[in-house]
């Protein structure tokens, strides 16, 4: 973690990861910035690294998130955490309805009395394109702006997987490990 991220990202993590450990706790976990940044990588790493069950709601099935099938579902399954990756469109539209919203506000009106939730959300946009009043509703908000990786780590990185090339700007985590003159083939993971 401390070498993948900025360090102003492990406080965030800290932070997550005392919401997950909370059977009592509901929210919303956001992870949002530039695509190439690290935000696939720290859902992996959450999901490999800890012993909680995680649901991944595939982006056709966004429009059923307020449905009452799945709350049904849910309550059922309430140790599962739900993962909506990529979910730029959920948080950034003008609609009138939104699936998201919809569900946060089922979750803190009728169905609030029992009902746990832990739904962690990517996104590749900026905090300036999110509308959060689609958010609001939620208990809690936990959210982070990924951004380049320092010149620093960007170099240690490289230096640890033998890429020769030296960063002089911050960059995206995605071209530190696969620098543009050719593929490394090397695994990036965080599981040890």
């Amino acid at each position: 973690m401390e070498l993948f991220f900025n360090d102003d990202f492990l406080p965030f993590h800290e932070k997550i990861t005392n919401f997950l450990e909370d059977p009592e706790a509901s929210g919303v976990v956001l992870v949002h910035g530039k695509q190439g940044t690290g935000k696939t990588s720290y859902l992996k790493h959450l999901i490999f690294n800890t012993d909680h069950k995680f649901i991944l709601v595939p982006r056709n099935l966004f429009a059923s998130l307020d449905s009452t099938a799945l709350f049904f579902y849910l309550k059922e399954f309430s140790e599962f955490i739900l993962v909506l990756e990529d979910c730029d469109a959920l948080l950034t539209g003008a609609a009138k309805y939104n699936p998201l919203a919809g569900f946060l506000r089922n979750a803190e009106g009728l169905m609030s009395n029992d009902f746990v939730y832990k739904i962690l959300c990517t996104a590749s946009v900026s905090g300036h394109q999110i509308n959060f009043n689609y958010l609001r509703k939620a208990r809690q908000i936990f959210r982070y702006e990924m951004t380049e990786l320092s010149v620093e780590k960007a170099n240690r990185i490289r230096q640890m997987y033998d890429i020769n090339e030296e960063v002089k700007r911050p960059m995206v985590l995605e071209d530190v490990i696969r620098p543009l003159s050719g593929f490394v083939q090397k695994k990036l993971g965080f599981k040890s």
